[in-house]
């Protein structure tokens, strides 16, 4: 859901390129991957969109419209999957520095065992050496079968050359490959299972993978997981794909010098994705957790993720130690996600769509932070440490359930938000300000345009609803779910304009003062849902213009103190602080202008005027001061 027209959902991207059309391609692989069953190849010849209207620009960016996961997968390429084969296996016995096999598509020269042609391979033993794949543009089924394999040297499994591979854990088995122990800062293999073709791993086998030297297992195309349960300990990156990093299945355990998961196409707009619709993943990384070039998509999976050592440890200035990224775009439709992240838990330089799904978050940093536009509509997000919850510059709550706990703002909106600039040195995926943005804070006004009022309003002008800085054109709205706030900054921060129109919202603002339960530079107002906020009462604004009855007193209490609003006799809320507080407001469509009402906390009433904030020192309204309500 976008706040105006003008400020459509935003992707950051690389190039500017058309898409690929693959969205009935995902959906065939989605199903029979979920199924169990092999897919229809889907290969990188998927040709550029027909549908493209005559004259229009083949190069612009359809991205924009993508909010959902098959919007996504739409305007990326299809990813590879093996097709299905009745080839009967041809077997290859190793056997320590040598191999056995009655195929004439198997040499065997020292240690180094070569498959030169397609068909279906099943490998055991051990094998102190290395097996390559040189199979031209013919697919490979290669079946491990209780195999293990060691390379002091390079990669054990190398694939040099294929139209694809499906490495396939046969049955009960366990299996486990080991490489060099480091490699030169130049070579082009550097994973102890290393493809130079599109890979998909699958089975209900075990593979133990341990990357000495660099990566763990990857690809340089497509790697695809779609069974198996793998464990990859790596010095650098734990699964590369560089044009698409695909789990459907499977159980994955992770632990990393670098990034857990990874895909870093920078240079084509439809590949460098990571997609993740099912299986579970345990993922320990030293930096990112997952690092997408372009788009993270998950619509399913059971994910648990550390990087950087977790929340509360330092943020290092050159390396990335985020939870899961997309830098272009990140979407959640579904699945089970917990993070402990260094820095922010959930981060796009572009926009960030929570729609489904639970995700627990503990963050050094951001809980969720997108530079364009963060939607809240359908997850349910608990947050259970960061300095900022949410933080985006359009951010909008539409539905769901939001939890937040923050050492500074529970939910902050401001245009050209910090963490734009990857801390990992690289350039981000798309470096200008959002389309349609205004001028950052700080920048020159337009010609002849006035000079802002501490409000954001007029010159000279206190405001009622405004803050101390200009309107920078960022907007915050919450039109539905439940959101609970427990803030130690502002409990709802907007550099721009601040609007309430439906759901259940509870704020538990700052004991110290200096900060308030809502905060907007520009426009405040409440029209609709249930509001209720416990706040120090020293810098606390109310809502301006006509809207939603309101009112707020100051009255004092603490962790378990139970203040009570009612309008006469009929109780309207009760709700129990869970730390120390000053002042108490109140809003719901049972409340009528200008009625008297009354907050009581621990036996002490104070009345309160719909309308009128009393006793504080807002700076919305002043003490005492009727509103517009």
């Amino acid at each position: 859901m976008r706040f105006t027209p003008n400020h459509g959902p935003v992707r950051a991207t690389t190039t500017a390129r058309a898409r690929h059309a693959a969205s009935a391609l995902f959906a065939l692989t989605l199903a029979a991957s979920t199924a169990g069953c092999s897919a229809a190849t889907l290969t990188d010849d998927t040709p550029e969109s027909s549908d493209v209207a005559a004259g229009a620009d083949p190069a612009a960016d359809t991205a924009a419209d993508a909010r959902t996961v098959a919007e996504a997968m739409a305007e990326n390429h299809g990813y590879w999957t093996a097709a299905e084969t009745e080839d009967t296996a041809e077997e290859i016995t190793l056997a320590g520095g040598s191999a056995a096999s009655s195929s004439p598509a198997v040499t065997t020269e020292g240690s180094t065992v070569t498959i030169t042609a397609g068909g279906t391979y099943s490998v055991s033993g051990n094998l102190t050496g290395q097996l390559i794949i040189d199979a031209d543009e013919e697919q490979v089924i290669l079946i491990l079968d209780g195999a293990e394999i060691t390379n002091p040297d390079s990669a054990a499994i190398l694939i040099s050359a294929a139209e694809g591979v499906q490495l396939v854990l046969a049955d009960g088995t366990e299996n486990s490959v080991s490489d060099a122990d480091s490699y030169a800062g130049d070579a082009a293999v550097d994973a102890a299972i290393f493809a130079d073709a599109d890979l998909e791993i699958t089975g209900s086998g075990a593979l133990t993978v341990s990357g000495n030297g660099a990566d763990g297992i990857a690809s340089k195309k497509d790697l695809v997981l779609t069974g198996g349960q793998i464990t990859v300990t790596a010095a650098e990156h734990g699964l590369r794909g560089k044009d698409a990093l695909v789990v459907t299945s499977g159980e994955i355990a992770i632990d990393s010098g670098g990034d857990a998961l990874r895909a870093n196409n920078d240079t084509d707009a439809d590949r460098g994705y990571i997609l993740l619709t099912g299986g579970s993943l345990d993922l320990t990384a030293g930096q990112d957790a997952a690092d997408a070039k372009s788009d993270l998509l998950i619509s399913g999976a059971t994910i648990t993720a550390t990087s950087g050592g977790g929340a509360g440890g330092p943020i290092p200035e050159d390396t990335s130690t985020k939870g899961l990224k997309g830098r272009s775009l990140v979407i959640v439709e579904g699945g089970n996600i917990t993070v402990d992240a260094a820095d922010d838990s959930v981060h796009s330089d572009g926009s960030v769509y929570l729609l489904g799904g639970t995700l627990t978050l503990a963050s050094g940093d951001d809980g969720v932070h997108a530079d364009h536009t963060l939607e809240v509509a359908g997850a349910s997000v608990t947050i259970t440490e960061s300095e900022e919850g949410l933080e985006a510059t359009w951010l909008t709550i539409s539905d769901g359930e939001v939890d937040i706990t923050s050492a500074d703002d529970g939910l902050n909106a401001a245009n050209g938000t910090e963490g734009s600039t990857e801390s990992t040195g690289e350039a981000p995926a798309e470096e200008q300000p959002p389309q349609d943005a205004p001028a950052p804070e700080g920048a020159p006004a337009p010609e002849g345009a006035p000079e802002a009022g501490p409000a954001g309003g007029a010159p000279n002008e206190q405001g009622p609803g405004g803050g101390m800085d200009a309107d920078d054109g960022s907007e915050l709205v919450i039109s539905g779910g439940t959101v609970v706030i427990d803030a130690e900054g502002d409990g709802i921060d907007s550099n721009g304009s601040l609007s309430i129109t439906g759901g259940e919202v509870t704020v538990f603002g700052t004991q110290t003062g200096g900060d308030g339960a809502f905060d907007a530079n520009g426009d405040f107002g409440i029209e609709g849902g249930t509001v209720i906020a416990l706040s120090a009462g020293e810098m606390e604004e109310v809502p301006a213009g006509e809207g939603q009855g309101w009112f707020a007193a100051a009255t004092a209490g603490g962790q378990g103190t139970v203040v009570d609003f009612t309008d006469g006799e009929e109780e309207l809320a009760s709700i129990t602080g869970v730390k120390d507080f000053g002042w108490a407001f109140y809003s719901s469509p049972t409340v009528t202008e200008g009625s008297t009402n009354t907050v009581t906390a621990d036996g002490t009433s104070s009345s309160a005027v719909a309308g009128e904030s009393t006793g504080t020192p807002g700076r919305g309204e002043r003490p005492g001061q009727p509103g517009t309500n």
